[in-house]
């Protein structure tokens, strides 16, 4: 079972009308007569309704199929009563289904959006668009990014799947982004097979999952990112590739990288199975990286560079499992022209041939109070910053990464070790008859 404090998703089923209720009360009416259009009720089409409403106006979308192009230039919430699985819009892989451009507080609610084909953006594009919310939506199969957005913030997605996407799930330009509890899967581009910003603040990423998303030929298969800002907390990144680095995120040129509690499992790429960090600041923390792999260099973690002379990464209080390289020799942390800060954290490693638990080039780490385990070869000699010995997981081949009460990451002089403290008991006390 994975431990409550790393990336998981909260097994539920969102209801949209839900999702509504908050939402609306969010981007809520300045106007006291603001009605409810019904389609096809009212209005047979969806774009006449939509056309018919005053900014404010509320356009309910009974369950359907609805073939785009929808154009929205006024302050709406577009709601699909039947939720996505009932109420869908359809570019007919022919045109854009969705675009909503220089609008402020409005929501898009409930929709699956599909099938879109259009340059820059096929699902939903946003344009010039400020504090516009999209919820409970299935977004999937689109060409040309699922969300697109240009010039907006900030633009909340939440409690949606952004799935089957050609050139990324969602694509980010000078603007300002926040993802909750979203699940991207199955997308893909040439790099940020998932999301991929340029010059954006992601304010926030929580709650949610990147799987089994690719970057085709350059980085990021989960998430890329170029000269931006980025906070993850509690994410799982789980099977994402990426050609070039960084199987899990790609950070560049620049970018500002902070994770918190995220889950990391089975990403693969060229070096940076993970995450690569180049030319750009990384702070690390209370994360677990389990099996990650790359062809060499870092297999969990590559750093190239640093964003600011003199300013080095944190890595602090992670675990690092059985990631490991194929061909060239590598580490389960790799950096060149760097020298981060690297302290209680867990380092398994499988095995010596290839693997260690740091490597650097052109940098002299601070490494303070590490616990090293080497499964199979010769591992290094404990010392005052390194200590060496079985952290006795609770199961960590079923990413349950607590450890036992008696764990050396929890007695260990210089405090505790790693993300999680104790799950499991080394002894079982029977009752005496």
């Amino acid at each position: 079972m994975r431990p409550s404090p790393v990336a998981r998703r909260i097994g539920r089923v969102t209801l949209a009308a839900l999702t509504f209720w908050c939402l609306a009360a969010a981007v809520a009416p300045d106007r006291a007569d603001a009605r409810r259009i019904f389609v096809p009720r009212q209005h047979r089409r969806l774009q006449a309704a939509i056309d018919a409403a005053a900014p404010g106006d509320t356009v309910w979308v009974s369950a359907g199929t609805y073939r785009g192009p929808f154009v929205i230039k006024k302050r709406l919430v577009l709601f699909g009563d039947g939720g996505p699985a009932k109420t869908i819009l359809d570019g007919r892989d022919s045109v854009r289904v969705l675009h909503v451009e220089g609008v402020t507080r409005a929501a898009i609610i409930g929709f699956r959006i599909q099938n879109g084909k259009a340059a820059g953006g096929s699902g939903i594009y946003c344009l010039r668009d400020t504090m516009l919310q999209i919820g409970s939506c299935d977004i999937r199969g689109n060409w040309e990014a699922g969300v697109a957005a240009w010039q907006c913030g900030p633009i909340q997605i939440v409690d949606s799947e952004i799935s089957e996407n050609h050139g990324s799930g969602v694509t980010a330009s000078n603007s300002k982004l926040q993802l909750i509890h979203t699940t991207f899967r199955d997308n893909h581009a040439p790099s940020g097979g998932a999301v991929a910003l340029t010059s954006t603040e992601l304010t926030v990423a929580r709650e949610c999952i990147f799987q089994s998303n690719r970057a085709d030929d350059g980085t990021g298969g989960g998430l890329f990112a170029e000269s931006s800002p980025l906070h993850l907390l509690d994410c799982l990144f789980r099977e994402n590739t990426a050609a070039a680095g960084g199987g899990a995120i790609g950070a560049r040129d620049s970018s500002d990288l902070r994770i918190r509690s995220c889950f990391f499992a089975r990403n693969r790429s060229s070096s940076g199975g993970a995450v690569l960090t180049d030319l750009s600041s990384l702070d690390l923390q209370l994360s677990i990286f389990t099996k990650n792999r790359a062809t060499g260099a870092g297999s969990a973690v590559q750093i190239l560079g640093r964003r600011t002379a003199g300013v080095n990464p944190f890595i602090t209080s992670n675990t690092f499992y059985r990631n490991g390289v194929d061909a060239q020799a590598g580490a389960s942390v790799f950096a060149e022209g760097a020298s981060p800060e690297i302290t209680r954290n867990i380092f398994v490693i499988d095995s010596t041939d290839r693997n260690k638990a740091v490597l650097e080039v052109r940098g002299a780490s601070r490494y303070v109070c590490n616990l090293v385990y080497t499964m199979d070869g010769p591992g290094p000699e404990p010392s005052a910053n390194i200590i060496v010995g079985n952290p006795l997981f609770c199961d960590a081949e079923k990413d349950d990464f607590h450890v036992h009460d008696l764990s050396p990451a929890i007695l260990a002089p210089c405090g505790r070790i790693g993300p999680l403290g104790k799950g499991c008991s080394s002894f079982r006390i029977l009752p005496s008859k």
